[in-house]
């Protein structure tokens, strides 16, 4: 088994209890022709048998945060004694385009069918159940899950002070909780701090792995969330993919989905995913702070020849204007060969104080598997990375 001086980077074999309900919409068009309304979309949420909770029944506490499909808030249910987060889901704005419904629609019951599929894994956000509101006269369901009360794992590593060796946990969660994704036939499509989420760790002293545990002193895990944005992986990704696009968010997208020449219909989701895993891990290293603004990366980009003056901030997501976009993706797409350096740059300049050359050499040859320029030479088989080698996978064998 392979470790980084004793931390222990085995992946869990537990089953996955439930399967990807695909057909009730979230992968698929034809399932969602007829979702026309927000009643609708509640009906179709309710062939998950999830649990129904009465709005009446929880307390709202704080507002926390929206995004595209969700209001986010934190409620305590008294009968439980227990605090979710509650996501009540939001139609698209009167500007949008018509098919914007469709499209939130898709991206609100993939995040269901994947919490669902995947349900009661530590490292994947747990769903515990729906209801309604009735608000201007529109029915106006809402999911709950997991309440994460440190936030996201950026909010978290840039709020603490963390041993490098409790960050390697870290990217432990994430790796096993995509691995568990992949597994289970789903490409998370938009893996980056701001997606995955910090709880409580609860399984201290009970883990195989218990031994290397108590270096969690800050008794939090990582857990993946927001998978409005995943992908069925088919038998044959290159025949099928044609109907799907990889959307994510542009700064971590892999460069064969930023290059313009590169085909649509070869893309392989699971070594997008493993860009992006690449990505979130020097990014827990950094402690929270963004890989496009090390000094490393900035001084690539502002001494190319066509550097700009100064730096585009890229945008939370895939949303920015198209002026942002457009000087971001040029500056991403001039600095990407050069990532897999930097990242070990900056890993060796960190953890040589910490952890052995030998283990700074393995932790290298992640983030050259990871943020390989090349997708046929990247990595698509999360156990196989250097810090996994010789880890059996779940259940069966990824290709």
């Amino acid at each position: 088994m392979a470790s980084l001086d004793g931390i222990s980077f085995d992946i869990e074999t537990r089953p996955i209890s439930r399967t990807i309900l695909s057909s009730v919409g979230g992968f698929s068009q034809s399932a969602r022709q007829n979702i026309r309304s927000l009643q609708d979309l509640l009906a179709t949420i309710q062939r998950f048998n999830l649990q129904v909770f009465d709005s009446r029944s929880l307390q709202h506490k704080d507002y926390v945060g929206e995004g595209v499909s969700y209001r986010v808030s934190s409620c305590w249910h008294e009968a439980n004694d227990r605090v979710y987060a509650r996501k009540d889901v939001k139609l698209p704005p009167k500007t949008a385009d018509a098919g914007a419904f469709d499209r939130q629609v898709a991206c609100v019951l993939r995040d269901v069918e994947v919490m669902y599929g995947l349900a009661q894994r530590p490292n994947i956000l747990d769903i515990f159940g729906y209801g309604w509101d009735i608000e201007s006269g529109n029915v106006i369901p809402f999911l709950l899950t997991e309440f994460a009360e440190a936030g996201t794992m950026r909010q978290f590593l840039r709020r603490n002070e963390i041993s490098l060796h409790e960050k390697l946990l870290f990217c432990k969660d994430v790796a096993q909780g995509l691995h568990a994704i992949h597994v289970a036939g789903i490409a998370h499509g938009d893996l980056k701090l701001d997606n995955i989420l910090m709880k409580p760790y609860t399984n201290l002293g009970t883990s195989h792995n218990s031994e290397h545990e108590v270096l969690r002193t800050s008794l939090m895990q990582a857990c993946i969330s927001d998978f409005g944005h995943s992908l069925h992986l088919y038998d044959d990704e290159e025949d099928n993919t044609v109907k799907q696009r990889y959307g994510g968010t542009l700064a971590y997208n892999a460069p064969e989905l930023l290059d313009k020449t590169h085909s649509r219909t070869d893309i392989n989701f699971r070594k997008c995913d493993i860009w992006s895993l690449g990505l979130t891990c020097w990014e827990i290293i950094l402690g929270g702070q963004a890989y496009y603004h090390t000094a490393n990366v900035e001084r690539i980009i502002l001494s190319s020849p066509k550097g700009p003056a100064s730096l585009p901030t890229p945008p939370a997501s895939n949303t920015g204007s198209q002026s942002s976009s457009a000087s971001l993706l040029e500056e991403l797409i001039n600095v990407t060969p050069h990532l897999a350096m930097v990242a070990s740059g900056d890993v060796s300049e960190r953890a040589g104080v910490f952890i052995s050359q030998a283990a700074v050499f393995r932790l290298c040859r992640v983030f050259r598997w990871c943020l390989c320029v090349d997708p046929a030479q990247r990595i698509a088989d999360i156990p196989l990375l250097p810090i996994f080698h010789g880890i059996p996978t779940l259940q069966r064998r990824l290709r």
